[in-house]
């Protein structure tokens, strides 16, 4: 027994001794990486997790020329701990790491790390070195991923967030530039559209009214921007928000709509233009709802857009596809003509001239087929549709077959006679009649010709 506790205690110095190994050769290898970027003047580099969406990303962790000497196992004055290796500018520490190879740092030396200000990190030693102890890091390309980081979000750092949630400020900045707008001629709506977007941010509504609206796009692009403003605590809430709200989501809120109508519409091309979406809806013949029409209107009215025409194609639109939900396919002239005055308050000249000139385009409405009552117009697509099935019956239609053989009359009453008939003269043909007058036999008798 006392031979094997003998072993175990062997072998556990073996082992103690060959991590002191890898800590020490790690050690060496990140003070030698540390003294090369600060020869040649780089930065330090290292991959962190994203705060939104979490996944690894390079960051700047230590700027060109933010230390001028690199020391192994020296005291921290700030925490008064000895960490692994201290980056230094003269006397002052900037940056602190610690080696991880077989523990990790205790519990009590984090808290103190944590409690502090220094920024620093947690490594592997599989970050520095090889399975066989050889350096792997040696200062040309970023560091790993750290065990742990302490305070790399602490001013005046900038927040680990990566360039694509940092992306897409485009629609962003068309809302803050349409609050920015009714800042000046609508106060009351600016407040309204700030403080349904500080709900969805989950901010202070008076903080964000008195950061003005390009806090929305800071909020997004650059929210350590914001830590003068709404204090630091906040500023890394908003950094960390895993669940950003869109710009659209934002500007439905602000024209209480629970439901969007304008599908993929970027918010760039809806601020400039919110009817053409909904007209290309209507020609798709899908419903538009009257609500998104008057949010497009409300749109239009608070940017004092100048969009008559493009207004009078979206009602156009939802008025003839709810006469196709009614069963007819088109309108005449005068009753669209009067529907869109009475919708649109727009005088019933202007309207007709509109109409006129909107069919001599095509491109949302156009004349109906010859089945409609004089001046019929339908949406350009279903009068397309309309157009496309009249040549195709049209074309389905053939000569008649030879019938100088009255052998495929045999059988067959005058009435029979005529169905057969009229199936070989046409491509499409209609055969009614009730149960057990020879329907089938017709069909079977025209097959056979």
């Amino acid at each position: 027994m006392i031979g094997m506790a003998g072993i175990r205690s062997n072998d556990d110095c073996v082992e103690g001794a060959l991590e002191s190994i890898r800590h020490r050769l790690a050690k060496a290898a990140l003070l030698s990486g540390l003294r090369h970027l600060r020869e040649t003047c780089g930065p330090l580099r290292g991959e962190v997790a994203c705060l939104r969406c979490l996944n690894p990303f390079v960051r700047e962790l230590l700027a060109a020329g933010a230390w001028t000497a690199e020391r192994n196992e020296v005291v921290d004055v700030g925490s008064a701990r000895r960490p692994d290796v201290l980056a230094l500018s003269g006397t002052v520490s900037v940056f602190l790491f610690e080696v991880h190879v077989r523990h990790r740092v205790d519990a009590e030396k984090s808290a103190v790390y944590e409690a502090g200000d220094l920024a620093g990190l947690e490594l592997d030693a599989a970050v520095l070195l090889d399975d066989e102890n050889r350096a792997r890091w040696t200062g040309r390309e970023p560091l790993g991923l750290p065990l742990t980081a302490w305070h790399l979000e602490r001013a005046p750092r900038p927040f680990s967030i990566c360039p694509e949630c940092r992306g897409g400020t485009e629609e962003f900045q068309a809302l803050a530039g349409l609050v920015g707008h009714l800042r000046r001629t609508s106060p009351q709506w600016a407040a309204h559209f700030l403080h349904k977007a500080a709900k969805r941010l989950e901010v202070s509504t008076i903080a964000l009214q008195n950061s003005g609206p390009e806090a929305l796009v800071q909020a997004v692009e650059a929210p350590e921007a914001l830590r003068a403003k709404w204090g630091a605590a906040t500023a890394e809430a908003v950094a960390r928000k895993a669940r950003w709200p869109s710009a659209r989501s934002l500007l439905l809120d602000g024209l209480a709509l629970d439901v969007d109508p304008w599908e993929d519409t970027p918010v760039v091309a809806l601020l400039t233009n919110p009817y053409d979406a909904l007209t290309k809806t209507a020609l798709k013949r899908k419903a538009v709802p009257k609500e998104a029409l008057h949010a497009a209107d409300l749109l239009v009215r608070i940017q004092s857009l100048p969009l008559v025409a493009e207004r009078l194609e979206a009602y156009a639109g939802r008025t003839l596809v709810q006469r196709l939900g009614e069963g007819h396919t088109a309108s005449t002239v005068p009753d669209l003509t009067h529907e869109l005055s009475r919708a649109t308050r727009v005088r019933t000249d202007e309207v007709a001239r509109w109409v006129q000139s909107a069919v001599r385009k095509g491109a949302v409405l156009a004349t109906a087929s010859a089945a409609v009552p004089a001046e019929g117009v339908a949406l350009a697509s279903v009068a397309g549709l309309e157009a496309r099935v009249e040549e195709e019956l049209r074309a389905r239609r053939w000569k008649s077959p030879d019938r100088s053989d009255v052998n495929w009359m045999q059988g067959l009453s005058p009435e029979q006679r005529a169905a057969v008939g009229l199936a070989l003269d046409f491509g499409v043909s209609v055969i009614t009649g009730g149960p057990g007058t020879g329907k089938t036999f017709v069909i079977v008798t025209e097959r056979a010709c």
